[in-house]
């Protein structure tokens, strides 16, 4: 009796190991996914943005793709594509309340980072998230810089110029990136 309950119990808890195995396979494909999905309808939306004048509709279903992808990401508990996906969002949802207009500079860290969030979203594991780090805290760092300064005069992106981190630089790789917080 004794013995056979044991085996019953090891056996059971094996299934259940991979039950959530696959289940964990599963949400991380669906997550890839959708986030694969709204990256689309950003990186063919975004530009279309630049000339300012484009339908409410479109900004407003660019901010939902942005909002889609970070609650995803916090799903998931990928804090990087959460945080990353917000900060798209939140510059989204003030060209949209008619807040500032999008310059060249502040297209091209959109750009980046919702490319960022593609790459973050496709990786499987840690080790390969771990390398995006340095591109991901420097797109941060340039998004918190865009989103606190204020307009100046004759300056349509609407933030002066204060990315610390140059597109060029995004691109060039990680090893090009200024260390996080300097």
């Amino acid at each position: 009796g004794r013995r056979i309950d044991l085996l019953f119990s090891e056996k059971a808890a094996r299934m259940n190991g991979k039950a959530e195995q696959v289940f964990d396979e599963s949400m991380r494909e669906l997550f890839r996914v959708e986030v694969e999905q709204q990256v689309a309808v950003l990186l063919d939306g975004l530009p279309q943005l630049l000339d300012g004048t484009s339908p409410q509709d479109h900004l407003e279903s660019l901010v939902r793709a942005a909002h889609s992808v970070k609650g995803a990401g916090r799903l998931m508990g990928m804090t990087n594509v959460a945080r990353l996906a917000q900060h798209v969002e939140e510059y989204l949802g003030g060209l949209r309340s008619g807040r500032g207009r999008l310059g060249a500079e502040t297209l091209t860290l959109m750009m980046d980072s919702v490319q960022a969030l593609a790459a973050l979203a496709g990786d499987a594991s840690a080790s390969s998230t771990a390398e995006r780090q340095p591109t991901h805290d420097a797109l941060l760092t340039a998004w918190q810089e865009t989103l606190s300064v204020k307009p100046e005069k004759g300056d349509s992106d609407g933030h002066a110029g204060a990315a610390a981190v140059s597109a060029q630089t995004v691109r060039a790789g990680s090893a090009a990136l200024p260390a996080a917080g300097s």
